[in-house]
C-alpha cells in the first residue's frame, strides 16, 4: 500500500511537470513566433541600423560634448583673464565667486576670498554706502553703479566703481569693479592745481589793481606838479603823452 501510493506521487510530479512545459511551449511561441529566414534578415538589418544610430549619436554626443568642454574652457579664460574683478555675491554679501583679476585686485588667493564677506574689504567710511547699495541692486533687480573705497592686504587705499546686477534667481548678484585709483588721483591733483591757480590768479589780480592804483595816483601828481608849474610861469615839468592825443 505505501509503495503504491509513492508510485501515484512520482505520477503525478511527471504529469505536473508535462504540463508545465508544455504551457511554457505554448507561451514561448505565442511571444516568439516561427521566424522566417526574411524575418530574421529584416530584424538583423534593424539592428545593424539601430546600432549605427547608437554610434552616430554617440559620435554628436561626444563633438557636443567637445563644443562644451571648448566653450567652458573659453569662458573661463574670458572669466579669470579678465583686466575687470568680477565677484558673485549672495544676498547676505558673502563672496560665491570670484576671477583671477578680483583676487589680485584685493592681493588675496581666490580660494581664501569665497565665503568672506564682500563688505570686509570696503574702508568703513564706504561701508554703509555699499550696503545701502546692495540693498538696491536686489530690491531692482537693474544694474547699478557706485563708488567705493577699498582696502586691500596690504593696507593700501584702492578707488573703484562697482557695477551690480542680480542674477536670473534673484538670490545673487554679478559685481564688476574697476579700478579707478589713478582716475581718482589725477581728478584730485587737476582739482589741486585748479585750487592753486585760482589763488595765483586771485593774487595777480590785486597785484595789478594796486599797480594801476599806483600809476593812476602818480599820473594825477605829475598833472598836478604840471599845472602848478604852469601857473609859476614855468613849462611843464612832466611831458603826459596821453595829454596830446
Amino acid at each position: 500500500m505505501g509503495i503504491d501510493k509513492e508510485k501515484s506521487l512520482l505520477t503525478a510530479a511527471s504529469e505536473l511537470r508535462r504540463n508545465a512545459e508544455e504551457r511554457l511551449h505554448a507561451k514561448t511561441a505565442a511571444l516568439h513566433p516561427p521566424r522566417t529566414k526574411e524575418t530574421a534578415q529584416r530584424l538583423v538589418h534593424e539592428l545593424e541600423v539601430h546600432q549605427i544610430e547608437l554610434e552616430m549619436q554617440n559620435a554628436e554626443l561626444r563633438q557636443a560634448r567637445d563644443e562644451i568642454d571648448s566653450a567652458l574652457e573659453n569662458y573661463t579664460d574670458l572669466y579669470d583673464f579678465a583686466p575687470v574683478g568680477y565677484f558673485t555675491l549672495d544676498r547676505a554679501g558673502a563672496v560665491t565667486a570670484v576671477n583671477l583679476s578680483g583676487a589680485s585686485l584685493l592681493g588675496i588667493e581666490r580660494s581664501r576670498l569665497l565665503g568672506q564677506r564682500f563688505g570686509l574689504f570696503i574702508e568703513v567710511n564706504s561701508r554703509p554706502l555699499f550696503s545701502d547699495f546692495l540693498d538696491k541692486v536686489f530690491a531692482s533687480h537693474g544694474k547699478l553703479s557706485c563708488e567705493v573705497a577699498l582696502t586691500t592686504k596690504d593696507n593700501s587705499s584702492l578707488f573703484v566703481q562697482v557695477k551690480a546686477v542680480t542674477s536670473s534667481s534673484g538670490e545673487e548678484c554679478r559685481v564688476a569693479l574697476i579700478d579707478m585709483t589713478d582716475h581718482k588721483r589725477d581728478e584730485e591733483l587737476i582739482q589741486r592745481y585748479i585750487v592753486e591757480l585760482r589763488s595765483i590768479n586771485e593774487e595777480l589780480t590785486r597785484f595789478n589793481n594796486a599797480s594801476v592804483g599806483r600809476e593812476l595816483r602818480m599820473i594825477e601828481l605829475k598833472k598836478e606838479i604840471n599845472e602848478l608849474c604852469v601857473q609859476s610861469g614855468r613849462p611843464p615839468r612832466y611831458p603826459l603823452d596821453f595829454e596830446k592825443e
